[in-house]
């Protein structure tokens, strides 16, 4: 029925009383509904539903036709030519049929939590309000004024709301790793390290007919039509690689609609351009002053390793993305399952999670029992500097309750020291060889000691003024500081919240802290706040209760056997080993120092708590910080890990004596921030782990995840690294991209990371890579590439620019 165009309503629902009332009153019941009749309704009613096409020229067709045709048949037939068969597991189409009342709900929801985060991002304060009214609960009424005042990209507006437009982009078409059976834009294929926005059939299909398009003489773009000659033979390669380029969308660090680099688009433009029809004062420096963004780094593509077709050499199998596309059912989350399983054979490569949307026409979804942070805008908001905000938990029937407001976020500039300058709210900086950022009126820096600018040499000395003395103290906070001074100074813990020795060599668990009738177990965390009373150590376990199967905090015995929650490995009458998944290639035969400066007792235990290992041994040096130089360092005593890959030069994380092939983040929090996020949830304090697990979900690539610990400096420091047996370059390439989107997401505080509760304190992320062979060869493609950039073409690139000079 859905599947033939040419079947009236009335036909339809005749079909479906005929065949299937007798079978099933359920299915016809709900087929009725299906295809009620709309003729009462307004076709703009259902323009939320345009916000689920998969393409954007299917959006803009559907937005376009919603608002200008009345004829509902009419509407249709125009939408099926630009989306495809009105099939109903089609996202808009099943979002048409199930959406055909006229009326909005009857109690105010939630339109897109997930987008309201972009309108803090607008630069006036007509498309703030605008903005914050759609997608709050205003849909209906304003969403018309909203997508003609501020989001036509025709309109001088559209660079003034860059910032807010970028970010709804994001939102509607995140980023995601790799690009493969592309038919038209076959040059496309075979980038498993390139994250594109819209890589799929659909982009593919839009591609191939704006070329026909554009063979008609005109480029019809956004910002302006560009008479063009034959482009069938001025550049046609370079031609469909624009084509493709603006419907798959690689991602890059400065987003724009048409992000050409300078110099190509004054080459193609000046080569194939109808000067003859060309508007009186156009010049093609004056279309690429529009179309192009500038040569510093991140900004712009370059299409040069686009036009020639990529040999499919890469083995494809090193770097797999199982979440992409979404294998799981419409209202659950996808995850990487990088656990050992018991039996491989049969061990499914992602997990499906129920979960929540971020308001009812969000694209986005949060897994079950995550907590959210939500604005709450009011009018005229744009010029007040405290915004509040209410956090929700995705519960049990698979929409956000339970929502509380939170104290506002203040966004009061700084005043920097005596100097009086002033830095907005947001804005990030150096002071001296620190990074910094303004937050709330609070300047919160990294701690790096600064060489002298008189001696011009590198420092040798410990962060905050401290001696090379070991002497181990742990914090109430669950952190193992390598002295006393450190933990002081450093970390800004007092005297009579350091206990000697590490963290790890305490039993919490020996005075019996839970009583009869549970089981102590040791639980070691690190909280990122030190005004949080309780960081605890250990868990209570019931003896009496029913396990809870579905209840995810995995442990591993001594045997190898893993178990979801340590309920059920104490009802099996288990003995723990350590916290986590049971890891597979690593050793349990001695103990193993962290990076995080905690002795662990095996290597398997260390991976499983998300540290990646030092040295072997029990920690027993200070090693090197921003700037250390090596012999400073009392390492020159211990065996370090073996590198993998062999041909990496890796990084040393700040206080590690031993390097590891890993794209090292270094992020800024707030801790005020982590004290009300803190208080804003029932499920205890922001932990390190916790933010480290959040981070892992948000990788796509299976070969690689999220290591880390707080640093002495008190930033969080991560590792992304390959975990596979033998890491290849090409995965070790994957896990750098991985980490610059990561730095991208926090950098521009996107709401794809910053609207999870947990990850709202981060506030500033730098980023340091190990070197590679492929990282050698990616700077040969000069300033005009972008860090997400493929270098795995090098060679091609080299060829088309040498032939792009010559032509």
């Amino acid at each position: 029925m859905f599947a033939m165009e040419s079947m009236t309503r009335q036909e339809q629902r005749q079909t479906l009383r005929g065949q299937c009332h007798s079978t099933s009153r359920t299915i016809m019941q709900c087929l009725q509904n299906k295809v009620k009749s709309p003729r009462d309704s307004n076709p703009i009613d259902s323009l939320p539903c345009c916000s689920v096409a998969s393409n954007e020229e299917c959006r803009k067709t559907c937005v376009k036709t919603l608002m200008t045709m009345k004829n509902n048949e009419q509407i249709v037939a125009e939408l099926i030519k630009t989306c495809g068969p009105a099939l109903p597991y089609v996202p808009i189409w099943g979002c048409f049929l199930s959406n055909n009342s006229p009326d909005p709900p009857v109690e105010p929801k939630i339109m897109d939590g997930s987008r309201l985060h972009c309108c803090s991002k607008a630069a006036t304060e007509r498309c703030m309000n605008l903005c914050s009214k759609t997608f709050n609960t205003e849909w209906y009424s304003t969403w018309r004024d909203f997508n003609s005042r501020c989001q036509d990209l025709s309109l001088p507006v559209s660079m003034t709301e860059a910032a807010m437009l970028n970010c709804l982009d994001e939102v509607e078409e995140p980023c995601k790793l790799g690009c493969s059976g592309l038919k038209f834009c076959k040059s496309f294929n075979f980038r498993p390290t390139q994250p594109f926005r819209s890589c799929n059939a659909q982009a593919d299909s839009a591609a191939e007919k704006e070329i026909i398009e554009w063979e008609k003489g005109n480029l019809r773009l956004p910002q302006m039509i560009i008479p063009v000659k034959d482009i069938r033979e001025c550049e046609p390669e370079i031609w469909k690689a624009i084509a493709c380029a603006l419907h798959t969308k690689p991602c890059h660090k400065k987003p724009s609609h048409l992000p050409l680099c300078r110099n190509e688009c004054m080459y193609i433009l000046n080569k194939c351009v109808d000067h003859s029809r060309l508007q009186k004062g156009q010049t093609v420096q004056h279309l690429c002053n529009k179309l192009s963004a500038d040569e510093t780094p991140g900004s712009c593509i370059s299409l040069m390793p686009y036009i020639t077709d990529p040999a499919p050499k890469i083995n494809l199998q090193e770097v797999t993305t199982p979440c992409n596309p979404n294998p799981c059912p419409e209202e659950e989350t996808c995850w990487v399952n990088r656990r050992k399983c018991r039996h491989p054979e049969s061990c499914s490569p992602f997990v499906c999670h129920k979960a929540c949307r971020m308001g009812d026409i969000s694209s986005v979804l949060v897994p079950r029992h995550s907590y959210v942070r939500i604005p709450l805008y009011a009018e005229g908001q744009a010029n007040v500097r405290c915004f509040e905000h209410q956090v929700c938990v995705c519960g049990q029937q698979n929409f956000l309750h339970r929502c509380k407001t939170i104290p506002c976020f203040r966004r009061e500039s700084c005043v920097l020291g005596q100097t009086s300058v002033i830095k907005e709210h947001g804005s990030q900086f150096k002071l001296d060889c620190n990074h910094c950022i303004c937050n709330e009126g609070e300047v919160i820096c990294t701690k790096h000691k600064c060489p002298s600018s008189e001696t011009n040499v590198r420092w040798r000395d410990l962060p905050c003024e401290c001696s090379r003395d070991y002497q181990p103290r742990c914090g109430h906070n669950g952190k193992t500081y390598p002295n006393p001074c450190l933990a002081e100074r450093c970390g800004r813990l007092k005297k009579n919240e350091l206990r000697e020795g590490s963290c790890y060599s305490f039993d919490d668990c020996q005075d019996n802290p839970c009583g009869d009738s549970y089981r102590c177990l040791p639980k070691r965390q690190v909280c990122l706040s030190i005004n949080y009373e309780n960081c605890p150590q250990y868990e209570c376990v019931p003896l009496h209760e029913k396990c809870d199967h579905h209840f995810h905090d995995p442990v591993c015995d001594i045997t190898g056997q893993e178990y979801s929650n340590p309920c059920l490995l104490l009802h099996h009458k288990r003995t723990l080993d350590y916290r986590g998944h049971c890891q597979s290639d690593c050793s349990t035969s001695e103990p193993v120092c962290g990076h995080n400066g905690e002795t662990y007792p095996h290597e398997c235990a260390a991976l499983a708590a998300r540290t990646t290992v030092d040295y072997y041994g029990e920690c027993r040096v200070i090693g090197q910080y921003m700037g250390n130089v090596s012999k400073t360092a009392d390492c020159s005593n211990v065996r370090c890990v073996l590198v993998k890959p062999a041909n990496c030069r890796p990084i040393i994380p700040p206080g590690g004596c031993c390097p590891v092939c890993a794209a090292e983040l270094r992020m800024l929090y707030s801790v005020n921030m982590v004290d009300v996020m803190t208080t804003s949830r029932p499920s205890g304090p922001i932990t390190v782990s916790s933010i480290l697990d959040v981070l892992s979900q948000q990788l796509m690539v299976r070969e690689c995840d999220v290591f880390g610990y707080l640093n002495v400096e008190t930033d969080l420091v991560v590792l992304v690294k390959p975990v596979t047996a033998s890491p290849t370059l090409l995965q070790l390439e994957a896990c750098i991209k991985e980490t610059e989107r990561i730095e991208y997401l926090i950098q521009n505080d996107s709401p794809l990371l910053k609207s999870h509760v947990t990850m709202t304190p981060l506030l500033l992320a730098t980023l340091r890579t190990p070197g590679t062979a492929l990282s050698r060869a990616g700077a040969l493609s000069g300033g005009a590439g972008a860090p997400y950039q493929s270098v795995l073409l090098t060679a091609l690139l080299v060829i088309a620019l040498v032939r792009l000079t010559f032509s």
